[in-house]
């Protein structure tokens, strides 16, 4: 079996454009929505309405595919960002999370890359490679 195809049975991508967030410290609600419009099973007890509640959400989600979320803003917003307690809050999941910015917390182990990179898209396939294989 061929990485490509491991990539393409075992991975499910998500990627979220957090120009769209109307609570940009809390957008549990809309990423939730996100993912569900994605295939990911809804959850047991409504819809998590703070990042806490995704989180939880995020450690029991069971699917056949290896989750994978990449926040992104598009050039137009870039300089917007994300903010320090979204960011924070999101370097708490475990898993497959990264984070195109510029802003990156220095003290966390969220995989970030950075939107001025040369090979940014290769570096993410890279990336999500990666986890393909562990997967």
């Amino acid at each position: 079996m061929s990485a490509q195809q491991i990539y393409n049975e075992n991975i499910k991508l998500i990627c979220i454009d957090g120009s769209k967030f109307i609570e940009p410290d809390n957008p549990a609600a809309k990423i939730y929505t996100v993912m569900v419009k994605h295939g990911c099973p809804k959850c047991n007890d409504g819809t998590p309405k703070t990042m806490p509640e995704l989180q939880s959400y995020w450690d029991l989600l069971e699917t056949d595919k290896h989750v994978v979320l990449v926040f992104y803003n598009p050039d137009g917003t870039a300089l917007q960002g994300f903010s320090d307690v979204f960011l924070n809050a999101l370097s708490k999941f475990d898993g497959a999370v990264c984070v195109v910015t510029e802003q990156c917390l220095s003290n966390t182990s969220l995989k970030c890359f950075s939107q001025n990179q040369p090979q940014l898209v290769e570096n993410i396939v890279g990336w999500i490679r990666a986890i393909a294989l562990e997967a």
